[in-house]
């Protein structure tokens, strides 16, 4: 009777085992899920590359971002998509250097032909010392760019603007001070000379 009794104790703690066992899996499965739609459907673009350049992962927010279908981008050299060559370079070279990239800027090419100005930052998932990929995050500026360039055009046009009548006025100056020279008038050609050099500066 006590080794019947010894045997049911011992196959309910075995029982209770593999409930804790299971309802401890079910929480990693449900965490790893919610994690996985996390970067899935993150806001910001994410991709993974590989130690050859070929993008092996991408979220939504990336492929949304430059326009590419999940089959047209996925498998395909990262340098396509990249608008300047030697940016590209630059950034795999310094990732196999096992560096971090930090908001590194360069232009991507998206599918309706457009340029995206974005930062990068990156660092590579290494194991036992071998690159398995990048982990690549990307952040469009190109509002802020173009917002840069409408700004800078707009001062250089101004300045244009301006120095055109101080020309003007300059050439005044001088055929004043070059007549008044001529008739003698030595304070009205000082007070001239001096207008002409403060225009000047």
């Amino acid at each position: 009777m006590a080794k019947k009794t010894l045997k049911n104790d011992t196959l309910t703690d075995q029982q209770d085992e593999i409930a804790t066992l299971k309802a401890q899996l079910q929480q990693m499965t449900l965490a790893n899920e919610e994690l996985s739609d996390f970067i899935e459907n993150a806001a910001l673009p994410l991709h993974w590359v590989n130690s050859e350049g070929i993008i092996t992962w991408a979220n939504q927010a990336e492929l949304t971002a430059l326009g590419f279908e999940r089959e047209e981008y996925i498998g395909q050299p990262i340098a396509n998509f990249h608008a300047d060559q030697p940016t590209i370079d630059d950034i795999l070279a310094r990732l196999k250097d096992n560096q971090t990239l930090h908001n590194y800027r360069a232009r991507l090419k998206c599918k309706d032909g457009t340029i995206k100005h974005v930062l990068i930052s990156s660092n590579v998932l290494r194991k036992e010392e071998t690159f398995v990929h990048t982990r690549c995050f990307t952040r469009d500026i190109t509002a802020m760019v173009l917002e840069e360039q409408r700004r800078n055009d707009f001062v250089s046009m101004v300045s244009h603007e301006l120095k055109t009548p101080l020309t003007s006025i300059l050439g005044y100056l001088q055929l004043m001070v070059s007549k008044s020279a001529k008739f003698g008038d030595a304070f009205f050609t000082q007070a001239l000379a001096k207008t002409e050099n403060r225009q000047k500066a």
